[in-house]
């Protein structure tokens, strides 16, 4: 039945019969679910990654983002070997068991990495599709960061696909999904997606495009070059991120038109100095001698506290800003210059 339901979906896809081959598709998924998630997933791949291909087609991206969801859907709910004692959370086995637990573990392992690879492979075709969408959709009705809503639907299944590999992929992995969330937002959405843009390339692993969109950010509002700067290095330390904050300022450094070093230039680069030679002294003497430059936006205390509690965890208790969870919001606030 699930074969027969396939073969329909292709043909109604041949058609451009999208509605038809997205219901097709789920009923396929459904059938096959329970006894094979993975054929599950690549049927509703099949159909996303086709309607995905459809941009000009109306309703093709919300549909092929549908069909994506459903991938997360299947995979999320689909589980280890039923016979795995140990596959569902439960407390490690006693020493003579070790061996079939390291096989256990090894076979689950396995079942993740080829799931987040699926969900790697749907990527490229939602990037581009929402790409496509939104240069077409310049008008019209609004959704989140004040793109169409197919687009905003796009980033949202590309944050939600971060979360499931982040989960129980690979760092690298998903490191690379936050690189292009990060980017995506900023190409669709411009100044009003910069600041979840910027927590996203935090998390991901290309430099030099985390130093690309803060580049084009600066060009919408030059003369506060050294503010879009600061904000996104002191995000990057609060994030945990001091080992890329090195490359991430020569990076920067090269996409500067020989303007003059600010006051906010000098700071950043000798604090982020401060921090990897792990001198707590020398940071707290830089943030009282460029104070008055701080001044600018009363966040940056609060990032930089954030940022030494990384590298000094005693300082934690001293800080007055709550650190868990709170980066999102405060770079919202933050990002009013954006």
């Amino acid at each position: 039945m699930a074969a027969r339901l396939q073969q329909r979906m292709r043909l109604a896809l041949n058609n451009g019969e999208l509605y038809e081959a997205a219901e097709l598709a789920t009923a396929a998924a459904q059938r096959l679910q329970k006894d094979d998630p993975q054929a599950a997933a690549a049927v509703l791949r099949e159909c996303a990654v086709a309607q995905l291909q459809q941009p000009h087609a109306a309703g093709a991206l919300r549909r092929g983002v549908d069909c994506a969801s459903h991938v997360i859907d299947v995979l999320t709910e689909a589980k280890a070997d039923p016979s795995d004692p140990w596959a569902h959370g439960a407390r490690a086995p006693p020493s003579h068991c070790a061996a079939a637990y390291e096989q256990s573990l090894t076979s689950r392992v396995c079942v993740y990495v080829a799931h987040a690879e699926a969900l790697r492979q749907l990527v490229p075709a939602v990037v581009t599709a929402a790409k496509s969408a939104a240069a077409q959709a310049r008008s019209g009705p609004e959704g989140a960061w004040g793109v169409h809503p197919d687009v905003a639907g796009a980033v949202h299944w590309l944050q939600a696909a971060c979360k499931w590999v982040a989960k129980h992929g690979s760092v690298d992995a998903v490191g690379d999904l936050h690189d292009q969330a990060g980017s995506l937002l900023w190409e669709v959405a411009g100044p009003r997606g910069l600041h979840d843009a910027v927590l996203h390339l935090c998390q991901g692993v290309d430099t030099a495009r985390f130093a690309a969109v803060l580049a084009s950010a600066w060009s919408t509002c030059p003369q506060d070059r050294d503010l879009f700067s600061l904000r996104a290095v002191a995000v990057l330390l609060a994030c945990g991120g001091l080992h890329r904050a090195p490359a991430l300022l020569d990076a920067l450094q090269r996409h500067r038109q020989g303007d003059v070093d600010t006051a906010l230039d000098h700071f950043l680069g000798l604090y982020v100095e401060a921090l990897l030679h792990g001198s707590q002294s020398m940071a707290t003497a830089l943030r009282s001698r460029y104070e008055r430059a701080l001044a600018v936006d009363a966040g940056f205390e609060q990032l930089l506290d954030e940022a030494e509690a990384r590298v000094w965890p005693d300082t934690r208790a001293q800080t007055s800003m709550p650190m868990a969870g709170g980066l999102a919001g405060l770079l919202q606030a933050l990002s009013g210059a954006a």
